[in-house]
């Protein structure tokens, strides 16, 4: 997929997967699948999509998202940021929906009743992890996240999925995944010196998340199920370097308590049920 996910450049030259410009990080911050395949139906019922209200679903594509809990959604910050004004998107413009693969297939639509940030600059990578709250329960299907003692799943083979710009510049009206390698983070460094400790890579060559889908998931897959290990954030040309993404480990505890504050809990993994056939295993997706 040209980008799976959109991405927002940095400070450092990187590129947004938001929406608008700016010659920043902002800039690698709009991100989408690149050289992907599409998810079957029926399966990813855990992503979510972020909409600006003015606008047609598929024109007004802010950004991806995982539906974490009962009611809420984990996605980037900087998916919150007109790029061209730098400024918050007020909540009363967006709208969260979920359902289907497709963009123009059968979704239900959600208000978003509060978006929770912390310490988060715009353009820079650091801190760049949302928590969407919602005025629906946002279905039944959830996506489990890594825990503190899950570091080995950050390393080896990774997914992504989005419905970002691909190779052929569009944004995707059919939900893409793609497959990728993780960067250990001494790797990573030689790509980007400046990266922020929390932030993770991962990509193959021509494949990477892309324009239009930040905030999605990389997830990783553990006991025949998708495990979420990052949050789409930037990189630096679609399918040319690593992107990049914050890691969910290094933010988990943040999670925990913002839940925990309004009453609400992630679904532990072992409360999953185990939803991948051997086929979408081998496949990457569920």
């Amino acid at each position: 997929m040209k980008g799976i996910l959109s991405k927002v450049a940095y400070t450092f030259a990187f590129i947004f997967l938001g929406i608008s410009s700016v010659n920043s990080f902002a800039n690698t911050q709009n991100i989408e699948v690149f050289n992907g395949k599409p998810v079957p139906r029926n399966y990813a019922k855990w992503q979510a999509a972020i909409h600006l209200t003015n606008k047609k679903v598929s024109d007004g594509l802010v950004c991806g998202g995982s539906i974490i809990a009962r009611g809420w959604i984990l996605t980037a910050a900087h998916c919150f940021y007109d790029r061209s004004t730098k400024q918050r998107f007020p909540e009363d413009l967006l709208l969260v929906s979920y359902g289907s693969v497709a963009l123009d297939g059968k979704r239900t639509f959600a208000h978003i009743n509060k978006v929770h940030i912390q310490n988060y600059a715009y353009g820079l990578p650091a801190n760049d992890i949302a928590l969407v709250q919602t005025d629906d329960d946002l279905g039944s299907d959830f996506m489990p996240l890594a825990e503190q003692q899950d570091q080995n799943l950050e390393l080896g083979e990774l997914g992504v999925v989005g419905w970002g710009e691909t190779e052929k510049s569009f944004v995707s009206n059919i939900l893409l995944y793609a497959t990728m390698n993780a960067y250990p983070y001494t790797n990573c460094k030689q790509f980007y010196p400046e990266i922020p400790a929390g932030v993770l890579c991962a990509g193959n060559k021509g494949t990477d998340t892309c324009h239009g889908d930040s905030g999605g998931p990389l997830y990783a897959i553990k006991n025949n199920n998708i495990v979420q290990v990052g949050i789409t954030i930037a990189g630096d040309g679609c399918g040319v370097k690593p992107g990049l993404y914050s890691s969910v480990r290094f933010y988990l505890k943040w999670i925990d308590q913002t839940l925990q504050v309004t009453g609400s809990q992630r679904v532990p993994y072992n409360n999953v049920i185990a939803t991948c056939d051997a086929k979408a295993v081998k496949n990457g997706i569920c």
